[in-house]
């Protein structure tokens, strides 16, 4: 992530880093994590629509149902955590509500965005919410990689709902 100058990534246990570029590049610990982090299995960097630096952290499980898009392989978000970093005190805050902001992650990015005007300028249905848009990918035979399936993880009742794709747009 870049943030107010700098990159910054973070590992499977939550260390931050950030990445000193230059003549001499190197990688350096930023700050380290609460105890507890050490118990997730994904984390997320991402830069809150009010300009805060967060981190989310996704604990997830192996899921098998009778749904023709779910193999027994594939995993769902069962959990997250949020918390406001900052970087000069180097203190964690654990946020337990977003507000009107909505995260959204998929294999290929992450953005937080206001429920009431989204990014531009049309709202959404709601925030304080984690869309989980892609947790997997297949390639069919036709070397097309396609969704397997999306869902959302609501933090005010700390739940998850799996979201159903479909094959055709609703323009």
């Amino acid at each position: 992530m870049f943030y107010e100058g700098q990159f910054y990534a973070t590992d499977i246990r939550g260390k931050i880093y950030t990445c000193e570029l230059g003549p001499n590049p190197k990688i350096i610990i930023a700050i380290e994590p609460p105890a507890q982090l050490y118990q997730t299995r994904q984390n997320y960097l991402v830069e809150s629509a009010a300009g805060d630096f967060l981190m989310f952290c996704k604990n997830w499980d192996w899921i098998d149902d009778d749904d023709e898009y779910v193999e027994v392989e594939d995993y769902i978000a069962i959990s997250f955590e949020v918390y406001k970093v900052d970087l000069g005190t180097r203190e964690w805050r654990k946020l337990e509500n977003l507000g009107d902001e909505a995260l959204f992650i998929g294999c290929n990015g992450r953005i937080t965005a206001s429920a009431s005007t989204g990014n531009s300028g049309t709202a959404f249905s709601r925030g304080n919410c984690i869309y989980i848009i892609n947790n997997s990918i297949e390639v069919n035979p036709d070397d097309d990689f396609e969704f397997k399936h999306a869902s959302i993880y609501e933090l005010e009742s700390r739940s998850t709902k799996r979201l159903r794709t479909s094959e055709t747009s609703t323009s």
